[in-house]
C-alpha cells in the first residue's frame, strides 16, 4: 500500500511538473504569436476607419478560461473627416483582454476588456464647447467568430468584425453583440463635464448611448439650454454629440457678435446659420432632425415663433445643399427677402 501511494505521489509531481513546462511554453508560444500579429496590425494600413502607429502589451498568457493579456497599449488615428478628433493622436490603455471559446465547434468566442482608458492628445487648445478628452473606467465585451486555424479567413472575419463595430460611430448601431460601460470627459466653455456611456440592444442591434442625466448637466452650462427632445436625441448619438455641440455653440456666438457689430436680427441668424453647418456636416435630414428636436421642446414660444424658426432653418438648409460658400452667408442673410427676421412678419 505505501509502495502504491508513494507511485501515485511521483506521479502526481511529475505531472504537475510536466504541467509546468508544457504551460510555460504555451505560454512564450501564446506571447511570440502576439508580437507577431500586433506588428502585422501595425503594418497594415486598411483598417476599415483608423490606423494603429504603436500596439504593444506586457504579457500574454493561457488561463483556465482562454488566452489573456495584460496592459495593452495602442497608439489610434482616425482615417475619416471627423472633426472632432481629425488629426489627433488617440492613447488607448487596457489593464486586461481576454478571450474565450464559448462554442468551439461553432468557432465563437467571446472577448471582455477590462479597465480601459482613451485619452485624446491634441496640441491645440482643450477649452472649446465639443472637445473629448478622455474615457475612463471602460469596461467592454463581445461575441464574434472565427475560422481558426485558417489564417486568411480569421483576417478576413476580424476585418468584417471592425467593420461593423465601425458602425457604430458611423450609423450609431451595430449587429455585433457588444457589452459596454465608461466615463468620458466633454469639454463645455472651457468646463470639463463628466458623461456616463453605456451600450442598449434594440432588437438585432447594439447601440452605445449617453447618459440623459450628463447631458442635463451640459444643458445647464449652454448659454441655451437643451430642449428635452434634443437631450434624448443627442443621447442616441454619441459620437456625433460632441460636434453637434461644437456647431450649436458656433451658431450662438455668430449670430451674438452680427447682432452685436452690424445689427442682424439675433434669433433669425442664428438659425439659419445653425441650420447651414448641420447640413454641410451631416446632410439635411438630419440637420431638420436636430432643429425640429429644438423647436419641439420650446414650449413658451408662439405660433409665430415656430413658423419663423422652421423657414429659417429651412432657408439654412436650403444655402448649404445650394453649395452657398460660408463667408458670402452674411451678405445673403441681409438681401434674401425668403428669411423672416421677426416673429410679427409669420403671422
Amino acid at each position: 500500500m505505501r509502495k502504491l501511494f508513494g507511485l501515485i505521489a511521483v506521479f502526481l509531481a511529475c505531472g504537475t511538473i510536466l504541467l509546468f513546462f508544457v504551460t510555460r511554453d504555451l505560454d512564450r508560444l501564446a506571447a511570440l504569436y502576439t508580437r507577431k500579429a500586433m506588428l502585422l496590425m501595425q503594418t497594415r494600413d486598411d483598417w476599415p476607419g483608423f490606423r494603429i502607429s504603436r500596439l504593444e502589451c506586457g504579457s500574454v498568457r493561457l488561463s483556465r478560461h482562454g488566452l489573456e493579456w495584460r496592459d495593452v497599449d495602442a497608439n489610434l488615428s482616425l482615417k475619416d473627416d471627423n472633426r472632432v478628433l481629425e488629426n489627433k493622436l488617440v492613447r488607448l490603455h487596457i489593464d486586461r483582454v481576454e478571450v474565450r471559446p464559448v462554442d468551439l465547434i461553432r468557432q465563437q468566442f467571446s472577448l471582455r476588456a477590462t479597465g480601459l482608458d482613451l485619452t485624446i492628445l491634441d496640441g491645440s487648445r482643450q477649452d472649446r464647447t465639443g472637445e473629448i478628452t478622455r474615457l475612463e473606467q471602460g469596461r467592454f465585451g463581445l461575441r464574434f467568430r472565427l475560422a481558426l486555424p485558417d489564417r486568411d479567413k480569421t483576417v478576413a472575419q476580424l476585418r468584417e468584425l471592425i467593420q461593423d463595430l465601425t458602425r457604430l460611430r458611423t450609423h450609431g448601431y451595430t449587429t455585433v453583440p457588444i457589452s459596454f460601460s465608461g466615463q468620458g470627459t466633454l469639454v463645455v466653455h472651457a468646463t470639463p463635464v463628466p458623461v456616463s456611456l453605456s451600450a442598449r440592444q434594440d432588437g438585432k442591434k447594439y447601440a452605445l448611448v449617453l447618459d440623459l442625466d450628463s447631458l442635463r448637466t451640459i444643458s445647464n452650462l449652454l448659454e441655451e439650454e437643451l430642449t428635452e427632445p434634443e437631450v434624448s436625441l443627442l443621447a442616441r448619438v454619441p459620437f456625433l454629440t460632441p460636434e453637434l455641440l461644437a456647431i450649436r455653440d458656433e451658431a450662438v456666438r455668430e449670430s451674438k457678435r452680427l447682432h452685436r457689430e452690424q445689427g442682424f436680427s439675433e434669433d433669425a441668424y442664428r438659425h439659419v446659420l445653425w441650420s447651414y453647418l448641420l447640413t454641410r456636416r451631416f446632410g439635411p435630414d438630419l440637420a431638420k432632425e436636430v432643429t425640429d428636436a429644438h423647436e419641439l421642446g420650446l414650449t413658451d414660444n408662439t405660433e409665430a415663433d415656430h413658423r419663423m424658426d422652421y423657414r429659417n432653418n429651412e432657408v439654412g438648409r436650403r444655402y448649404a445643399l445650394n453649395g452657398l460658400p460660408r463667408d458670402r452667408l452674411p451678405e445673403k442673410f441681409r438681401s434674401d427677402p425668403a428669411i423672416i427676421r421677426s416673429p410679427e412678419q409669420a403671422r
